[in-house]
């Protein structure tokens, strides 16, 4: 599977439809800063699930609708396509798969997989345990490295049930956890009310006799109130009793076999990840860690590096460039066990010295024949590796423009 085709229109800066073609290989962005090449990964991001409010860079969804300029008009919707040569890893028994996602001011969205339209939560589910998910390990941007180091320690843990294949278990279980949950809360909603009506009921009921027509008439609808309600919690309560045998039975066919898959998969990615660090920095040795040994498929995962000649210490006390390092070296550990159809990599570069860069663009040649690598840069020795070139350029005051440059031979 590898990406084939992107069209973007209306989505950020990208005013204009632009469509970009990709051949296999290593694809590289270069452009000015500002000139909007980072929108291009944020593209293909936002087509393929990530559409919370923070990200991709957007303070709300509909944020990423390209505003205007003084010479041109705001787009009325923004539109990304991805178009994917599928060797069997989408399990929809066709060779091609085009995703479209459109959204509208309005803040109305759209979701087409190969002109069928579909719920956003069907290209998640489609996604899941590919590596291509929300969670999966497709994506490597400065930004997000350190958000995974400092303060979603999670997110590491994620990588790790992608590559074990476990995604869809862990989401089916979270699911019918947050229906249980949800309807427990309306239960307890409709019983409090349900009190206050019954409060009315025996009121009324005990001043029927004594009381007039209208009385009467309000007593005959508090009691059809009261039998309605009370029909209601009993059918809440047979659909609770589903959902907690339902979410028992997820419980039972996941845990097991999903902390198995777990165990094995974070135990070969750690050895895979102390081997590469030796050999790509001359010795010392990389570490994984639970910070939970106890509850493995709930607990973070903590890096711990010893550099040649140096104490163990947590990667958080890693700067720049020897930190961006270590985690692109965690990347390709994963790759290894299960290498992702296609990776972005945004400007990860931009803090690493020649040495590094020589070690990056290494792995880039080697793991370019298992994935297919995008990537945005400024540095002339990545440059040098990548099959295509695309430039990204800002012609007019606020709308970026893609031209291709070349495509190498190496």
């Amino acid at each position: 599977m590898f990406l084939k085709h992107l069209s973007i229109m209306g989505f950020k800066s990208f005013a204009d439809r632009t469509d970009i073609m990709f051949s296999g290989g290593i694809t590289a962005f270069v452009g000015a800063n500002g000139c909007g090449k980072s929108n291009v990964l944020d593209a293909i991001k936002w087509a393929m699930g990530e559409q919370d409010n923070e990200s991709p860079r957007a303070g709300k969804a509909t944020d990423v609708i390209f505003g205007g300029t003084k010479a041109r008009k705001a787009s009325k919707m923004a539109e990304v396509t991805l178009t994917f040569g599928n060797a069997g890893v989408l399990p929809l028994g066709e060779q091609e798969v085009k995703i479209k996602c459109r959204l509208y001011r309005s803040g109305k969205s759209e979701y087409f997989v190969n002109a069928r339209k579909v719920k956003h939560k069907y290209i998640q589910e489609l996604l899941w345990d590919t590596g291509l998910g929300r969670r999966g390990y497709f994506v490597i941007e400065q930004g997000a490295i350190d958000t995974a180091i400092f303060h979603e320690p999670d997110r590491l843990r994620h990588l790790f049930e992608e590559a074990a294949g476990i995604t869809h278990f862990k989401m089916r279980r979270a699911e019918a956890e947050q229906n249980l949950a949800s309807a427990s809360d309306t239960i307890n909603m409709l019983e409090h009310i349900m009190s206050e009506v019954q409060c009315d009921h025996k009121r009324l009921k005990a001043r029927l006799k004594s009381v007039n027509h209208t009385t009467q008439e309000e007593f005959v609808k508090i009691t059809e109130q009261y039998e309605f309600m009370s029909g209601q919690i009993a059918k809440l309560e047979k659909a609770h009793e589903d959902l907690s045998e339902l979410a028992d039975e997820i419980h039972k066919e996941s845990s097991l076999e999903s902390e198995e898959k777990f165990i094995k998969t974070y135990n070969l990615i750690k050895e895979n990840f102390h081997n590469m660090f030796h050999r790509f920095f001359g010795g010392g040795m990389a570490e994984l860690r639970f910070s939970d040994s106890g509850n493995v498929l709930e607990s973070g995962i903590e890096i711990l590096v010893q550099s040649p000649g140096k104490k163990l210490k947590p990667i958080a006390m890693f700067f720049g460039g020897e930190r961006s390092m270590v985690m692109v070296i965690l990347l390709f550990a994963t790759y290894m066990i299960k290498p992702s159809p296609f990776c972005l990599l945004d400007c990860i570069d931009g803090e690493m010295d020649s040495v590094y860069i020589d070690r990056l663009t290494g792995l880039l040649r080697e793991f370019s024949a298992k994935s297919q690598f995008i990537i945005v840069s400024q540095n002339n020795a990545t440059l040098a590796v990548a099959d295509t070139i695309f430039d990204v350029t800002m012609e007019k005051s606020g709308v970026t423009m893609v031209n291709h440059r070349q495509t190498l031979t190496h």
